[in-house]
């Protein structure tokens, strides 16, 4: 649980694609091309962190409104370094949260978003 998140039963999540990918039998680390840029974990307001698989929005998560850090969430990635980040993706027209680019999701810098 972050301490910056009160009244939050979860507060971090993991990347569902990470683990969902090929086939959905997830990816090797000798798939992941770019590990510095590939997500593991971040702050998230699910324990799945990633595409919500809704057909109404394609907006990657954190789905955090307001975002816990300045504006900003921390994430830890493939290769074990952990960052501030900014999202840098779109904004929810419904909740107005604000999304991570589903860049940062796939291995290759695979954004296509799949239901």
């Amino acid at each position: 649980h972050c301490p910056s998140r009160s009244g939050a039963t979860l507060s971090y999540g993991y990347n569902y694609h990470h683990l969902n990918g090929a086939g959905g039998a997830g990816w090797s680390l000798a798939d992941v091309d770019y590990p510095a840029e590939h997500l593991a974990m971040c702050d998230n307001h699910n324990v799945l962190a990633g595409c919500p698989h809704n057909s109404s929005y394609t907006y990657y998560t954190p789905g955090l409104n307001p975002l816990p850090h300045n504006e900003g969430i921390n994430v830890v990635f493939v290769d074990g370094h952990a960052k501030w980040l900014k999202p840098d993706g779109g904004v929810d027209p419904v909740t107005g949260n604000i999304a991570l680019h589903p860049y940062h999701f796939w291995p290759n810098g695979n954004a296509v978003h799949t239901l």
